[in-house]
Parts: C-alpha cells; structure tokens; sequence
C-alpha cells in the first residue's frame, strides 16, 4: 500500500482498510489515527531491513570501507525501488521525535558502528558528524532526483550514474574522517 500512494497525504485510511481487507474502522481502533498506523508500517519495514542487513553484515568478511559501499548501494537499490514508501518514510521523519525516527535508527545502528571500524582513531562526534553527512547527502540525491531536476548531474535511478554518485559520496566521507 506505500508503494503505492505518492505521499503520506495520498495515503487514505479507507484504502488502507481495503487493502488488509479489514472494516474501515479497523485501522483507527488499532492504530488511532494515520500517523500511528504508517510510522508502525514504516518501523516494520525498516526493522526487516535492519535485521536483513545485520545478519549479512555478521556473515561477509570485508573490510569496514567495503562494507559501507556495499551497504549504501543496497540502500540505493531499496530506494530505486520502493521510492514512494521511502518518500512517506522521509516526510514521516521529519514530523516526528527525532531519536525514534528511522533515519536515526540508520545511522546509530547501522552507519556508526562500520564508520567506526573503518577509521578507529577517530572520535565519535567527528563519526557521528560525518555518518549524518553521508545520509543527508543520500536521502537528498534520492529526493532530486524524484523532483527531476535539470540541473541533476547525476540520475539515481539509473544505476551506472547512481553507483558512481555513491562511490563519490562514500569517497568523500571516508576523506573527511582520515584527513
């Protein structure tokens, strides 16, 4: 149903209800109100992915660097491919508290524990700062790219342009945290 709706105000419960194929009352009784009911869907998702990821995470041997390049074309390939629910997850993030939001969950979980295994010496506000530099930068790229602008110098969804995007980006951070 989110990939479906273009947006998180296109998302009607009625629909919704339809879809499970429950009462329309239903999603109001169990969820009270919309917000809950996507934030629950969106936190479904984003735990399945996370405990995807920590199992292949836990089973491949490459180094840290490899495995922040591996990780964020996943990322990329996800998004390429579910760009509506990853739009409603971003528009979701930035209404709600911040330290339960999924993109936190991301970078805490996630990007922090290989950005601290690719370059040790650094501290954890340094890592930090770079690790929420590395998402912003991605989330926005995804969200030019939905806009189709022309001055886009790369396109995201065409995935020769969107690794090299990437590579560049991951590049980039990994500089900034051994300089």
């Amino acid at each position: 149903m989110l990939d479906k709706a273009d947006g998180f105000s296109q998302l009607q419960i009625r629909d919704i209800a339809r879809a499970a194929g429950v009462s329309d009352g239903s999603p109001h009784y169990y969820f009270g109100s919309k917000d809950n009911l996507v934030n629950e869907a969106i936190y479904s998702l984003a735990d399945r992915w996370l405990q995807w990821w920590f199992q292949f995470n836990d089973n491949i041997e490459l180094p840290a660097e490899q495995r922040i390049r591996l990780l964020v074309k996943h990322l990329g390939n996800y998004y390429a491919a579910h760009p509506n629910v990853v739009k409603i997850s971003l528009q979701n993030d930035l209404f709600m508290n911040f330290k339960d939001s999924v993109r936190e969950r991301f970078v805490m979980e996630v990007l922090m524990p290989l950005a601290r295994a690719a370059i040790p010496r650094k501290s954890d506000e340094d890592i930090k700062a770079v690790a929420y530099t590395l998402s912003d930068a991605f989330d926005f790229a995804f969200l030019r790219a939905l806009s189709k602008h022309p001055d886009n110098s790369f396109d995201f969804f065409h995935k020769p342009s969107g690794d090299r995007y990437i590579d560049r980006l991951i590049d980039y951070s990994i500089k900034l945290l051994t300089s």
